[in-house]
């Protein structure tokens, strides 16, 4: 759903001068799904926070933005420059981490996805401990030399998650001595699944799969956000994983044809994915014109952060 513009001014705001006509095509082009490549040095940063400028002065409420980011730092950078531009203006915006995001919705509704309120968030330390524990409990043959750690568990479990794989897939990929215990792992998995419900702990990867989960599992949550966020926009999309890809599709209400009810702005450049550990994949932005089809793509080609010298020899490493 598109909330009608409240500001019937057509006097564009000046700040919007401070950017070249790329970076303000970028920040002003609010009609339909857009796809911002930006390489390094190029402002996307900047765009982004002069977009989010621009709904508010177009007359969007801060509560109908969404700004999905990967570090909290560039959450809080954002947001700063947008109270620069505009004074009080952006409180009330959601910005943050795709998992900060995440844990957010899930205070609200723990039970649809089987916890309860005040569900405490374990660290990789944490998850390792209790998975050891399921180790140990449950009788799963750990002298087996061949048999993963914890932690070996706890990487193959993650990949699994953020990339929408099953374990034997992974296995097959990624830990190939592993295969022939698969139908062990898989049972790891499951009794470290129940346990984090009974202790009522979700761990780092939770945020987003039960996020996923919860939308999924109750339409009618999933309609309340898409009803909410009017705008969305996602920083470094380049490094979206599977389950981050499929989130922003759940927010975005996405139509059968390609078409999101949302406004959704995304902005990355397919050479600088650094978070193909964790399930990332450079497809999904090499792809975006095919998932919204009436897409408008605008290039960020002038770099304010590096000589001509350092930009030819980093795209001849890059080539």
């Amino acid at each position: 759903m598109h909330w009608p513009d409240q500001n019937t001014s057509h006097e564009l705001p000046p700040y919007l001068d401070k950017l070249n006509p790329a970076q303000k095509e970028a920040a002003m082009q609010t009609d339909g799904p857009v796809m911002i490549i930006a390489g390094a040095g190029s402002g996307k940063t900047r765009v982004l926070t002069f977009r989010m400028a621009f709904l508010l002065h177009k007359g969007a409420e801060p509560f109908n933005i969404l700004a999905l980011t990967f570090t909290n730092k560039a959450a809080k950078e954002m947001i700063e420059r947008v109270r620069d531009l505009l004074p009080g203006a952006g409180d009330g915006i959601w910005n943050g981490t795709f998992h900060s995001i995440g844990n957010r919705i899930l205070r609200r509704h723990p039970e649809g996805v089987g916890f309860r309120e005040g569900f405490s968030i374990m660290d990789r330390e944490d998850s390792e401990d209790m998975i050891a524990s399921v180790l140990a409990k449950d009788g799963v043959v750990t002298t087996n030399k061949r048999f993963p750690k914890a932690g070996v568990l706890s990487d193959i479990f993650s990949y699994s998650i953020n990339t929408g794989s099953p374990i034997s897939k992974v296995l097959a990929e990624k830990y190939r001595y592993f295969i022939p215990l698969a139908a062990d792992i898989e049972r790891v998995q499951g009794q470290y699944e129940a346990r984090k419900k009974e202790a009522n702990s979700m761990d780092f990867d939770d945020l987003l799969s039960k996020t996923l989960e919860l939308f999924l599992t109750n339409p009618d949550i999933a309609a309340r956000y898409q009803e909410q966020f009017c705008h969305i926009l996602v920083d470094e999309y380049q490094d979206t994983n599977h389950a981050q890809y499929i989130l922003v599709r759940e927010l975005t209400g996405s139509l059968e044809d390609g078409t999101p009810p949302a406004e959704l702005c995304v902005v990355g450049d397919a050479d600088q994915s650094i978070y193909g550990f964790r399930g990332a994949t450079i497809r999904n932005i090499l792809q975006f014109e095919l998932d919204y089809p009436n897409a408008t793509t605008v290039l960020l080609e002038q770099n304010y952060r590096s000589t001509q010298n350092i930009l030819n020899a980093a795209n001849a490493v890059i080539t």
